[in-house]
């Protein structure tokens, strides 16, 4: 938990507090952006330790910090640094330390502090403070480890019987109990009868789901919106680990108001070893899927806002589905599930396709294949058998291979399908982040049109999404090999520094292209290709409005205006601009 506050060393570019990255105030170039002063020198044995105070100059726009750096001459290394966010908007003051010491010859972390100042919010008639300290023993540099033996769970919540022995607490703890420290323990004791309670509204806001004994209801199969369905409600239900460990059951019913339709699904998993990912599971679906996005690959990854295109989609294929799937994490940095399933595929519009002579209106489509996905460090905590998402490493990279197979009686389909995926994030010194997102697809062979892929397009949506073409219809493309690229930079606060408003300036720059094969086959429908290529570019602001959250962050509106231009220029010039709305939130 030490580094899920602040980072285990102060020597990155970048130091990330509360999501929110700052520049290092001993990066290169940082003379044009802080300035320092030596307040003292020490002197420990024959060393001399120079303490500085730094802070960002006057006038100068980007995210700073301050504080004090203990740079000892045995190879000037940081003995000791104290910094603090140096925005006085700040809702929520953070204040970083970390003490050094020489270990084997060389200097490695010992102490990690962090102190958190709810100084606006008001809690029961006071401010809230939050403290941790964290100490380090029994330090060994480069010991003879193997990766293998780590997994990407980075902490268990648990509460062993252990700690009903005051003893057992005593043991870890770097400095005896104080007064006040008792005393907390006491009104935290009495102020939360049920400690269970607390227990489940915490997994509930970490995992999205509510605990009620040994069963689980899904929060995210309550309510859907999309223009098919209008508005979708029902319940999803799912055992936990509080009946089994290894074994985990579920189901689920949603029924939508504007199809009139039932939609239910169950399966069955078998969690070998979670450290691992290394699982068994086995589903049924009686549902929809939107056309051209059945292939994407979104296990384990964030979807950040692509659920404000989810709530435009109208069009629909309905699916029964049988799948088998076994995953494992092969590698330190690898995960791998192979697959095999059963689909019967049935179009909600009118549509036909030619299969060896033959017009069909419904499929019978079996696969199987394999997904991987490479991401480095990432790590999740576990509540209750449940991995909760806490940080990753870039770039993120998903790959799936899958062949139409003559299984099942599924004999009308022979082809190949390849999709990649590729999310990267470069933080940059002085200028902001850049983040590029390149994504692809092949089918090799004939498939149904909702197998194939569709542009990304999201015009239909007023708020911006990323990962699409914002000028783009919905299914104004189809493709059956594509590849587009999605690059946006963040240059960071530019022009005022207010409560009310800090704009940060966006560049966004988006270009594809795709060709579609045997369209003849399909009928009843109208498709274009998309192999001239398509562009488009915009320029925006975020947080050009900013409202206080309960006194601890800021919700910011932004705005943002894109162009599209190039072989797919559309002839009225005002139909090729589209203006979105940017949403964030910061501390």
């Amino acid at each position: 938990m030490a580094t899920d506050f602040q980072p285990f060393s102060f020597y990155r570019d970048k130091i990330t507090l509360l999501g929110k990255d700052y520049t290092n105030p001993i990066t290169k170039g940082t003379f044009s952006r802080y300035d320092f002063y030596l307040t003292d020198t020490a002197y420990q044995e024959a060393d001399t330790v120079y303490i500085i105070q730094f802070q960002p100059k006057e006038k100068k726009l980007f995210t700073g910090l301050e504080g004090f750096l203990s740079v000892t001459t045995d190879g000037f290394a940081i003995k000791n640094v104290i910094a603090s966010g140096a925005d006085p908007l700040s809702l929520v003051d953070i204040r970083i330390q970390q003490n050094y010491e020489k270990v084997d010859g060389h200097w490695f972390p010992a102490q990690l502090n962090t102190d958190l100042d709810f100084s606006k919010l008001n809690f029961a008639g006071r401010g809230l403070k939050a403290r941790q300290r964290s100490f380090f023993k029994e330090i060994q540099i480069n010991p003879d480890l193997e990766n293998s033996v780590f997994g990407d769970i980075k902490v268990e919540l648990a509460r062993p019987k252990e700690l009903e022995n005051k003893m057992f607490l005593e043991k870890y703890r770097a400095n005896p109990i104080d007064t006040k420290e008792a005393r907390t323990y006491v009104f935290m004791d009495s102020t939360m009868k049920d400690v269970n309670s607390f227990e489940k509204v915490m997994e509930t806001l970490t995992t999205q789901v509510v605990p009620l004994g040994f069963v689980d209801i899904d929060l995210d199969k309550i309510n859907r919106i999309n223009q098919y369905e209008k508005f979708r409600i029902g319940l999803g239900l799912h055992t936990n680990d509080r009946l089994s460990k290894i074994i985990h059951l579920g189901g689920y019913y949603g029924y939508g108001f504007g199809d009139k339709q039932s939609k239910y699904g169950g399966d069955i998993k078998f969690t070998f070893n979670q450290n691992k990912d290394f699982f068994l599971r086995f589903s049924y679906v009686n549902d929809i899927y939107e056309t051209g996005t059945s292939h994407y690959n979104r296990e384990g990854q964030l979807l950040q806002n692509e659920i404000y295109r989810n709530w435009v989609g109208s069009q629909f294929d309905r699916t029964e589905s049988y799948k088998g799937e076994l995953g494992y994490r092969i590698l330190p940095d690898i995960h791998a599930a192979a697959f095999i399933s059963r689909n019967q595929i049935s179009p909600t519009y009118n549509y036909n396709l030619i299969v060896n002579g033959e017009i069909r209106s419904n499929f019978l489509i079996a696969e199987t294949g394999i997904a991987l996905r490479y991401v480095k460090s990432e790590t999740y905590f576990s509540l209750n058998g449940k991995k909760i998402f806490l940080n990753q490493k870039f770039p993120v990279v998903t790959f799936t291979l899958a062949k139409a197979v003559n299984l099942f009686d599924a004999k009308d389909f022979d082809y190949t399908r390849y999709d990649l995926a590729i999310k990267h994030q470069i933080k940059h010194r002085t200028i902001g982040k850049s983040n590029l997102q390149i994504v692809g697809g092949w089918v090799d062979g004939l498939t149904p049109y909702g197998k194939l892929y569709n542009g990304r397009g999201a015009s239909s949506t007023d708020l911006f999404v990323d990962g699409y073409f914002q000028t783009m219809g919905l299914y104004e493309f189809t493709t059956n090999q594509y590849a587009s690229l999605f690059l946006n930079h963040n240059f960071g606060n530019v022009l005022v520094n207010k409560s009310f408003s800090k704009p940060e300036l966006l560049l966004f720059h988006s270009m594809g292209i795709g060709a579609l094969q045997n369209p003849a086959a399909h009928q009843n429908i109208v498709l274009k290709s998309m192999a001239k290529g398509y562009v488009e570019s915009g320029l925006g602001l975020n947080n050009l409005l900013r409202i206080k959250y309960v006194n601890i962050a800021y919700l910011g509106i932004g705005a943002s205006v894109f162009y599209r231009y190039g072989a797919y220029q559309l002839p009225n010039s005002s139909d090729n601009f589209a203006y979105r709305i940017n949403a964030s939130f910061s501390f």
